[in-house]
């Protein structure tokens, strides 16, 4: 029966808007991302923005939901406010959202607080608190969380700067399955250690940042490893941008043009 439920409400508009309306939270929820997502739409009046009647109504069903303590509600209408709708009203009210999100261990949501913490949304910007939450999150295992707090401990705000607290992150991070996490890493490492570097930049090569194929191009060149790098030099091209002009430069260095 919860089955068979669950299904006319994914399916069923009109049981779907019967049952929030009766004050079911998952139904609230639901309808109010119907709408955020424009799956549903409501007909505006005459002269009224044709987007606004439907945020609305995803603002309204979303906040039932929040109020009733569905977590997932509160991070939903949250990202929604500070996200898609962004004004300084409404990440004041995204930040209560996240707040009461996060109390209940919500790690999105101390993501996010992390992250509007450390740009000044709806607060003057605050690098200490930011670090809090991140290390909240990474205690936790959000790699996210582990690589932002990296992040800090490598350029020293909010935190003292320790390359070597900010490795241990990265490490973290990457063992998550973080794309560039590797990538940093092989920077930081690149000229004091550059065996230990190329490892870390072969990771995120592996893992398809075309970033990390420019960095092992360069450091095999500086090696003087010309024919070793011209693969590496290549993939980077696809880059394009400055990225591109830096692979094509060595490329023409060692008399090799694409």
């Amino acid at each position: 029966r919860n089955f068979a439920d669950k299904r006319k409400i994914m399916n069923n508009e009109e049981y779907l808007r019967n049952k929030a309306l009766a004050g079911d939270a998952e139904a609230q929820r639901e309808l109010g991302n119907r709408y955020r997502e424009f799956d549903l739409m409501i007909t505006p009046a005459e002269g009224e923005d044709r987007f606004e009647p439907t945020l609305k109504e995803a603002i309204h069903f979303l906040s039932l939901a929040a109020k009733q303590g569905l977590v997932e509600a509160q991070v939903d209408l949250a990202n929604m406010l500070s996200l898609e709708l962004p004004t300084q009203a409404n990440y004041a009210t995204a930040l209560t959202w996240y707040e009461r999100a996060a109390k209940k261990g919500n790690l999105s949501a101390l993501i996010r607080l992390g992250m509007m913490a450390e740009q000044g949304q709806g607060q003057p910007r605050n690098y200490p608190l930011a670090a809090k939450y991140y290390e909240r999150a990474a205690d936790k295992g959000h790699a996210l969380g582990m690589f932002n707090l990296a992040l800090l401990y490598r350029s020293g705000r909010g935190v003292e700067a320790s390359p070597k607290k900010a490795i241990k992150y990265f490490k973290k991070a990457s063992d998550k399955g973080d794309l560039y996490a590797p990538y940093y890493i092989g920077e930081m490492l690149e000229f004091e250690k550059p065996d230990e570097a190329r490892t870390w930049y072969d990771m995120a090569a592996s893992r398809g940042l075309l970033e990390a194929e420019l960095k092992i191009g360069q450091l095999l060149h500086r090696q003087g490893h010309n024919q070793e790098a011209l693969p590496h030099l290549r993939h980077a091209v696809k880059l394009g941008g400055a990225a591109a002009r830096q692979a094509l430069t060595i490329l023409e260095e060692i008399g090799l043009e694409q």
